[in-house]
């Protein structure tokens, strides 16, 4: 009698054991599913940017020229005597040698004046990648430095408002045209960075020269870039570019679906970009499961997604290695 209760009592732990053994293993080799973050519509929408008011962009060319060109020079330009743009950027005065050699300016000026850009779309490879450097992307951000916060302003505090004006539109057309292709999150950041420097800049020339109603839809503009960045980008961004181990396990999930379902994108090749990271990491509580979903993900898509720009990224993702992934 006592030896079939313990037979029974045996084979009852084992079961559960079993069991337990069985839910675990199948836990581990399902993907993370999406949480209720992924519910909210407005987390896929396309950004959608308020046009650019009075008084902020130069008259438009006659010609159909590519801003695209001019900023490329202008780039190469910068990197090729880049400690001369640095040292203008930190102390230059109009009075510095620094200001006769300053090519690049005058190229973002040309560019300013074109109503169409096409810059990273052609080479996305620039900053669709997983290297902490972006050289192309640090020497827009060192031309807006140079055009905004130094020949702009010293032009303006030093009573050349015609020169001030030709600056800083310069700034908000370099701003307005990189925001406005947003091949990546790096390219958005520095054109919303340039927009958001550039328009209270205009802003203050319209108020001192006596146009108050250009002025304000200037500040108009910088107040609505500002609630979009907050409300409408932030959000996503938190999502798609985080590192932090807990949210990268709670919301592995909604990668997946930003992959896919988003309107913008711009986020569908960050959120593929995230996905070749959890190909390695899938974040504190992460499965096997979601690693190797992650892994056929980006797979197929470097074959089949149409999007050039997404299956750049998907590329980028799937070609990913560990000596690289341990370099993030």
């Amino acid at each position: 009698m006592w030896g079939n209760s313990l037979g029974w009592s045996i084979s009852a732990v084992l079961v559960l054991l079993t069991g337990a053994l069985v839910y675990v293993t199948m836990s581990a080799a399902r993907p993370a599913r999406a949480t209720a973050w992924s519910d909210d519509p407005r987390h896929f929408d396309a950004i959608e940017l308020p046009a650019p008011p009075p008084g902020a962009l130069p008259p438009p060319s006659t010609s159909d020229a590519d801003a695209g060109n001019f900023y490329r020079r202008a780039i190469d330009a910068v990197l090729v005597s880049r400690t001369t743009y640095e040292r203008f950027a930190e102390s230059g005065t109009l009075a510095s040698p620094e200001a006769q050699q300053l090519n690049a300016i005058e190229l973002l000026v040309q560019g300013s004046a074109c109503r169409r850009m096409t810059l990273f779309a052609s080479r996305p490879d620039q900053v669709i990648n997983y290297d902490h450097q972006k050289p192309a992307i640090d020497a827009l951000r060192l031309l807006g430095r140079v055009t905004l916060d130094r020949l702009g302003l010293l032009s303006q505090r030093a009573g050349r408002a015609d020169d001030a004006a030709k600056y800083y539109r310069a700034g908000f057309a370099l701003g307005w045209h990189l925001s406005q292709e947003r091949v990546a999150y790096a390219e958005l950041d520095v054109g919303l960075e340039l927009l958001a420097k550039s328009a209270p800049a205009l802003a203050r020339l319209a108020e001192e020269a006596g146009r108050t109603e250009e002025a304000a839809a200037l500040l108009d503009f910088d107040a609505r870039r500002a609630a979009i960045t907050s409300e409408r980008i932030d959000p996503v961004l938190r999502v798609a570019r985080n590192i932090d181990p807990k949210i990268v396990g709670a919301q592995a999930g909604d990668l997946f679906e930003l992959s896919t379902r988003s309107k913008e994108r711009m986020w569908r090749a960050e959120a593929v970009l995230a996905l070749g990271r959890l190909r390695y990491f899938a974040g504190a509580g992460g499965t096997v499961g979601t690693q190797r979903a992650a892994n056929r993900r980006v797979t197929e898509m470097a074959k089949d997604e149409p999007d050039p720009i997404v299956r750049a990224a998907a590329k980028a993702a799937r070609d990913l290695t560990p000596e690289q992934h341990r370099m993030q």
